[in-house]
């Protein structure tokens, strides 16, 4: 058996900044190098001169193997969306894309808002997907975030593309979201994703 040498966190934080470096513009930077039983945790932040603060907007892992866990094209996106999100939010405007539609990310975390805040703390919203009608939505999957896991979706909720502000949910469709998140707390091994 040949004993392999440990990932130091100058090695692994050396890497992770080549690979944030390759995705992002300079405006992106690693920050807090933490062990985890995988290998090294970087936090990536964003430094830009229209924000008025630092942000963490997500992470990256260097596995002991001195490999990096590569972040998905959603992922990349999440992270982009959050700085240009933060960014709007310093100047008091609403984050939109090219298109002038507000940015999924920005959609998403009004989704979560406004489920925690009006059905459950522990509803939120995930994915997320542009429906171009008439008047453009972001429809997200409602899941109960005390399970841990995106596969059971208990409904939908809708964010107006345009002006960002929630569809909100009738009675009947909010009572079907609590009745689902109560039986999947209740019986989680009988909940199957649909």
């Amino acid at each position: 058996m040949i004993a392999t040498q440990e990932l130091t966190i100058e090695d692994a934080s050396t890497i992770a900044n080549e690979y944030i470096s390759n995705i992002f513009d300079e405006s992106f930077f690693i920050t807090l190098g933490k062990k985890i039983d995988e290998g090294w945790y970087f936090t990536v932040k964003c430094r830009r001169e229209d924000m008025n603060r630092t942000p963490a907007i997500g992470g990256v892992i260097v596995l002991e193997c001195g490999d990096i866990q590569k972040l998905s094209e959603d992922r990349i996106r999440d992270m982009k969306e959050a700085a240009e999100t933060q960014a709007a939010m310093h100047k008091k405007e609403l984050p939109i894309d090219k298109e002038g539609h507000v940015l999924r990310y920005y959609a998403r975390i009004k989704a979560t808002h406004w489920l925690a805040n009006h059905v459950d703390h522990k509803i939120g919203a995930t994915g997320g997907f542009f429906v171009p009608i008439h008047s453009p939505i972001w429809r997200f999957s409602v899941i109960d975030n005390a399970l841990k896991s995106d596969d059971i979706q208990l409904g939908v909720i809708d964010i107006d593309a345009e002006t960002g502000e929630v569809r909100k949910p009738n009675d009947e469709e909010v009572e079907i979201i609590i009745r689902g998140a109560c039986a999947s707390r209740r019986y989680p091994q009988y909940t199957t994703a649909r």
